[in-house]
Order: structure tokens, then sequence, then C-alpha cells
């Protein structure tokens, strides 16, 4: 087998220990095509997340989270409020439709559909729905914290 390293020979390592790699990559493989095929975006009531409004605008979300990655789509009402917070994981929010106030780091990022806005670690940040939006977050690592349902910042 040739590559840009040479051949087989020129690789560190010997033939066998490279053997015993080639059988857990194809399960990991196989394992993410497992996972393609299987999962869902889960669809959790507010509550189920403790994501509760202070007011009468709820919050429906999906959210999906595997091994290093948690995916969340949310429906925000006109008016709601994410109250401030942080978390350890970066954050990557798409705002699809609507219009978001997020204020981070003592600055003010107004989004709107198609917008997309990183959120490094532990970053303080709030947002206020101006319009009713529809936004998809990604973040790395996952938010244990929703998975363990200990996160707070709704109950301030």
């Amino acid at each position: 087998m040739r590559g840009a390293a040479g051949n087989l020979d020129d690789v560190a390592g010997t033939r066998d220990e490279l053997a015993v790699v080639e059988p857990e990559r194809e399960r990991a493989a196989q394992d993410a095509a497992d996972l393609f095929v299987d999962v869902r975006m889960a669809r959790h009531d507010a509550a189920a997340l403790q994501l509760e409004a202070r007011d009468r605008h709820a919050l429906a979300c999906q959210i999906a989270s595997r091994d290093r990655v948690t995916v969340a789509r949310f429906e925000l009402g006109r008016g709601g409020v994410v109250p401030s917070h942080s978390h350890e994981a970066e954050q990557m929010t798409c705002l699809l439709s609507g219009v978001l106030k997020f204020t981070a780091g003592g600055k003010d990022v107004v989004m709107k559909a198609g917008d997309v806005l990183q959120i490094p670690s532990w970053l303080e940040h709030s947002v206020e729905v101006i319009e009713d939006a529809t936004a998809i977050d990604v973040f790395s690592p996952i938010r244990q914290d929703w998975i363990d349902k200990t996160a707070d910042y709704f109950r301030r």
C-alpha cells in the first residue's frame, strides 16, 4: 500500500500494531453509520430541560447529544428572554428565522435570519427575542448540564 508517507514499511510501528487499529476504525465507522440512521432530534418540552421562560413566551426545543457534540433547535417567542449564563461548551448559533439580540462581553449583537454567531467557552451571554425566531445551536463539548438537568439560569 502506497501513500504520501511512502510504503507501509516506512510508517512508524509494525504491521501487527497497524492491523489492530484497522478493526477499531471499522467498528467506529459502523457505529457512526448506525448513529446516523438511529439518532433523531428528540422533542423536549421546556420543563424537561428546566428551560422555563420567565413569562408567557415559551421555549420549544429539540435536542440531540452524543459523545462530543450537542445540537439543539429552538423556537423562541417574541419578547422572550434567555437569562445571562455561561457554560463550558463553545457555542455556534445559526439563526434560521426571526431576530435575536445577544448580549455578550458587554456588547450587543443583533442576529437576523442566516447569521451565525460563535460564543467562546465560559463567556457570559443572554438573549432577547426581538421577533419570533428559530435557531440551531451547536455545542462542544456536550451540554452535560442539560443532560443532568442542572442548568439553572432560567430559575434565577
